[in-house]
């Protein structure tokens, strides 16, 4: 396709050009990271400007954690990057700020077009960075509380909160026990009836005893915390106050928690280019994302007992507010790993075994651990092959989501060889290809996802290639050669494979732009621009 291009010098100015330039160096070695070339790409960012400054290291953990997002078999060595960062950090440099940005965006509000379940990569790769010390696991807990302050309470992030307590469910057993026994008090409730009132308001007062309780021995263990309440006002505090005060007596009294990181005055940020998470969702949420399908007699299995702020701070009346049901999905799309869990035969003391065993194997390997999932996972050809002998093994069976993923899109309900697609998997993706695995079917969850796409977001050019020769169509994979960086990809496809203009969109993804600007694609955005795509044209689409 022949269009007239206008070279991006006459589209910024030269210092806007410049910020361009530097990024785009920054995302080519966050994106392309190896274990090859780990050490060069070490090497750059400490000799780079992105260090030297506060806005600059703000500019490297907002990469780095869109980096997580779209390389997901990358996140260990973008974990150990954070690390050795971390660890540089000097009065010369501006890297004590590092760890305090990206765990603001660990603990944004979900991307505005996508369902809280998939947000699962981010607590994996919080997870690993924990692993390897960057945060303490009562710096993670006291985020959480602050997740819900901020999001739960005030916009009913309840999918986002559930997934961050399931995934930390061990550290909040071991260091908030207090919560983490809400978790266990649930499961002696099968059901409560939503009209007998009389059993509620027993409820209610169980908990204002607690309260009670609870807040005469905090007076008495720290009169220097907090401006003293009288004690009619402890009483009537709620249930969910109950858990925040038991959590900050935790913190207070740990020596060896370092002060809780205050983030909310860092979302400047002098970029044309760059979305900030924070901003980018706050700007773009859209009221379909508030799903109140969760009524206030839900009271089986896992939750944390609470109920809504009565502080006039927080705006909202107690009866709005929704329990959180902790490893309870209630068949609704913000949270139906937690369906797929209890399909599966999985729960709460089930998951506990052997100190946390298997659920602590399953965070390390960022996934729900079966025999094929691992086998696709390490593109284990051999296994796989040794899996599918079996007579009771299908060729198309369904791989469910998992509330351990570290990939997005591996959320979409997956046969194995989108699923080794969408890991690059190649060796496994022939095996399958070769045994005449399905590739015309399009998973489906609020939209469909064909394998070409899956295939892109991988980034392997041979599967890519291999699906073409197959005549598979690639028209929505465009779409995802953008949101995942897949720079080749998209100008081998835009240029020689497919007759789209620059303003082609979609109803999922929107404009190519729009894309580029949403995943904070720097380079497929000047792309754009310099082929005249227009810059003001408004998007609809399911989420804004």
């Amino acid at each position: 396709m022949t269009q007239e291009i206008v070279p991006i010098c006459e589209l910024l100015e030269p210092d806007q050009l410049k910020q361009a330039e530097l990024i785009q160096d920054l995302q080519s070695w966050l994106f392309d990271l190896s274990t090859e070339n780990y050490n060069f790409t070490r090497q750059n960012i400490i000799d780079s400007v992105f260090i030297k400054s506060k806005d600059g290291v703000e500019q490297l953990a907002r990469n780095i954690f869109f980096a997580g997002r779209f390389r997901a078999m990358n996140i260990e060595l973008l974990s150990d990057l954070v690390s050795e960062l971390n660890s540089r950090s000097s009065e010369k440099n501006s890297l004590k700020y590092l760890k305090d940005f990206l765990m603001e965006s660990f603990f944004s509000k979900a991307f505005h077009d996508e369902y809280s379940y998939k947000e699962t990569w981010r607590y994996f790769f919080l997870y690993q960075c924990m692993k390897r010390k960057v945060y303490s696991d009562i710096e993670i807990i006291y985020q959480i509380k602050l997740f819900y302050q901020n999001h739960l309470v005030k916009e009913k992030e309840i999918g986002l909160y559930k997934i961050i307590c399931a995934w930390f469910a061990p550290e909040i057993e071991k260091n908030a026990p207090e919560l983490f026994a809400t978790f266990e008090e649930a499961e002696s409730i099968d059901a409560v009836d939503e009209n007998d009132s009389n059993e509620n308001k027993t409820n209610d007062n169980n908990y204002e005893e607690l309260n009670e309780t609870t807040n005469l021995k905090e007076k008495n263990e720290n009169d220097n915390n907090e401006t003293e309440i009288n004690e009619t006002e402890k009483i009537n505090q709620n249930s969910e106050q109950i858990e925040e005060n038991n959590l900050n007596n935790h913190i207070n009294n740990n020596d060896n928690y370092n002060e809780a990181v205050q983030l909310e005055d860092n979302n400047q940020i002098p970029n044309i280019f760059i979305h900030s998470t924070h901003k980018d969702s706050l700007e773009n949420e859209n009221n379909n994302d508030e799903q109140n399908n969760n009524s206030t007699n839900c009271y089986n299995n896992h939750y944390f007992h609470h109920k809504c702020h009565t502080d006039s701070s927080y705006g909202l009346e107690e009866d709005n507010d929704l329990p959180p049901i902790i490893f309870q999905g209630n068949e609704e799309n913000e949270t139906r790993v937690f369906d797929v869990l209890k399909n599966q035969g999985f729960d709460l003391e089930t998951f506990k075994a052997d100190n946390w065993a298997f659920y602590n194997q399953c965070r390390d390997f960022g996934y729900t651990i079966d025999p094929l999932v691992y086998a696709l996972i390490t593109d284990n050809d051999d296994e796989l092959q040794s899996l599918t002998s079996s007579p009771n093994f299908e060729t198309e069976t369904i791989i469910d989501p998992s509330l351990f993923s570290r990939s997005a899109i591996l959320q979409d309900n997956t046969t194995p060889i989108c699923f080794a697609a969408a890991m690059g998997a190649v060796k496994c993706f022939k095996f399958l290809l070769v045994n005449n695995a399905v590739l015309e079917c399009e998973t489906m969850n609020e939209y469909s996802t064909t394998i070409a796409s899956f295939a892109v977001a991988g980034g392997s050019n041979e599967i890519v290639r291999l699906l073409y020769q197959k005549n598979c169509d690639f028209q929505e994979a465009l779409f995802v050669a953008v949101q995942y960086h897949r720079t080749d990809i998209f100008k081998w496809l835009y240029q020689n494979v497919l007759s789209v203009d620059i303003e082609t969109s979609s109803l999922r993804y929107g404009t190519l732009l729009h894309r580029a600007a949403k995943s904070n694609n720097v380079t497929l955005s000047i792309f754009c621009m310099e082929h005249r795509c227009d810059v003001n044209r408004p998007v609809a689409n399911r989420f804004n």
